[in-house]
């Protein structure tokens, strides 16, 4: 049996000279050592070309649109004009066919092809501009993973979730302990047929624990009074401690200081929400830890038509390196 050649994709990709370099697209290895130019100047570089790519596209794609138009009304007006008319209405029809052809084949990859590239430089230097601090070692993305549902439905902390969407799945270890860390957006049925509702948007984090307890705890921190995507999975669980920003749910009766360590609830209290980030969710099991952070848009929307907000991805670095030191320590 002759064995099927495949062709490796291979993605530009600028490293922090501004040179290209051909790379792998799926893998993404994130680098420890400091970029020669800040990830903002390298991924916004990236997003200009990227954004020029999209306006040119489209303004070629209107002209040729008008181009066609007029040449398909000219051809058919000529078809009325006797035979000579349709002659020249058919050549017409025939040029017309041929040239969109031709020009659907020379440009059909340059906006996928620059938007494979951005992606891959976005993800790669803004990610190793956030897991930066001391204790993270091996990260990296996989541009082919995504969250399983059951993954997320297993955390128990939203209920009726009935579609996800994901990306940028960061994987590596902290001071030896594996986490994934992941883009994610959760919905549930709509009202209207066959339509949907968000019930939580921003970053997800798992990580291991020690800690050993039966059943679970959801600890909710908030900086709104009341944020829309609170938990919602808490039927079996009861309020143990509520305070105006900070909620702590477990099973009724059950000594949550014990469970969770008394450290752990100070440090956690203490968290100070960030700019940006609106809602925290943590759901805490024996052995392992779920964190659902809601971010607003200047963080989870990738940037395309305006320039990178380089205070969120400020704020979203210390929102890590305090969640991590609390979590995953």
């Amino acid at each position: 049996m002759k064995k099927e050649k495949k062709e490796k994709q291979e993605v530009k990709v600028i490293d922090s000279t501004g040179q290209a370099k051909q790379q792998n697209p799926n893998i993404i290895e994130l680098s420890r050592e400091e970029p020669e130019r800040p990830f903002y100047e390298i991924t916004e570089e990236e997003r200009r070309k990227l954004f020029k790519v999209y306006k040119s596209t489209s303004i070629r794609n209107n002209i040729i649109m008008f181009v066609v138009l007029g040449a398909f009304i000219g051809a058919f007006i000529a078809i009325t004009r006797g035979q000579i008319g349709q002659i020249i209405g058919w050549v017409l029809i025939g040029v017309t066919i041929v040239s969109l052809v031709t020009y659907y084949l020379l440009t059909r990859n340059s906006y996928p092809k620059a938007s494979r590239t951005y992606f891959y430089t976005f993800w790669k230097y803004s990610n190793e501009y956030l897991f930066s601090q001391d204790g993270f070692e091996d990260c990296k993305i996989d541009q082919n993973d995504k969250y399983e549902m059951s993954e997320l439905i297993a955390d128990r902390v939203y209920k009726e979730t009935s579609d996800i969407a994901s990306r940028n799945l960061v994987k590596g270890t902290y001071f030896g302990k594996s986490f994934v860390f992941g883009e994610v957006a959760l919905y549930k049925p709509g009202a209207k047929k066959n339509s949907r509702d968000v019930i939580f948007v921003g970053r997800h984090l798992s990580v291991q624990n020690k800690l050993e307890f039966e059943g679970r705890y959801i600890v909710n921190i908030k900086r709104e009074q009341k944020p829309l995507d609170l938990p919602n999975d808490i039927e079996d669980l009861s309020a143990l401690l509520d305070e105006e920003t900070f909620i702590i749910y477990g099973p009724e009766g059950r000594d949550y200081k014990k469970d969770l360590g008394e450290d752990l609830i100070k440090s956690l209290k203490e968290f100070k929400l960030e700019e940006g980030l609106a809602n925290v969710n943590i759901a805490f099991w024996q052995g392992r830890t779920a964190c659902y952070l809601s971010y607003e848009d200047s963080i989870v929307a990738m940037p395309f038509q305006n320039e990178i907000n380089l205070k969120a991805y400020e704020s979203e670095k210390k929102d890590i390196e305090k969640l991590f030191a609390i979590l995953a320590r």
